[in-house]
């Protein structure tokens, strides 16, 4: 059995407890690198561009931190309490940005065209794997209106994406299907 004291080996409910118990800054950075992909994906999706994400999710993170450290209330899920810090830093630097920064990727252009609590919804859903209760915590919102919610944000993604031109650099097959002319040979190459 690997000893208690290693951080590696210990899971996500037995960090938080030092975190909120002991105030332990090790257990903390611990979790904080588990779960900081996750926290830049829901950041990503909901705000769009790359300053403001690194600004959000480094938010998130200090909130998440200040909130163990000041003895709050704490979800049993570290991935949840992560997530919901993500979801709210997020959806303000969303209010705050508008459009974001423009985003080269088909995809990203039609996420930023959404509602910011619908990219949140599908953030925690889709990105972050949160159940529609879990999400619902994280938003302030009943279950219901967040599956609600997901349905219709992705059919509108999915418009979205079909009624969107290529990608650039990507150009679609000519439509005119008659054969190039055959170049003409010269009067020199003829026997």
């Amino acid at each position: 059995m690997a000893p208690r004291g290693s951080a590696d080996v210990i899971d996500d409910e037995d960090l938080l407890e030092r975190c909120v118990l002991h105030g332990d800054r090790a257990a903390f950075a611990t979790l904080a690198g588990r779960h900081r992909e996750r926290v830049l994906g829901v950041c990503q999706l909901v705000v769009g561009g790359h300053t403001a994400v690194q600004a959000a999710a480094t938010a998130a993170l200090r909130d998440v931190w200040r909130l163990l450290e000041g003895g709050g209330p704490v979800p049993s899920s570290a991935r949840a309490l992560f997530v919901r810090g993500a979801v709210r830093r997020a959806l303000a630097a969303a209010d705050q940005a508008g459009a974001g920064e423009a985003d080269a990727t088909a995809t990203g252009a039609a996420l930023r065209r959404l509602a910011p609590r619908d990219r949140a919804v599908l953030a925690l859903c889709d990105v972050a794997g949160l159940t529609a209760e879990e999400a619902a915590a994280a938003l302030g919102e009943p279950p219901r209106q967040v599956r609600a919610r997901a349905v219709r944000a992705r059919r509108e993604l999915a418009a979205l994406l079909a009624a969107s031109p290529p990608a650039p650099g990507h150009s679609q097959p000519s439509q005119d299907p008659s054969p190039s002319p055959a170049p003409a040979s010269s009067p020199s190459s003829s026997p």
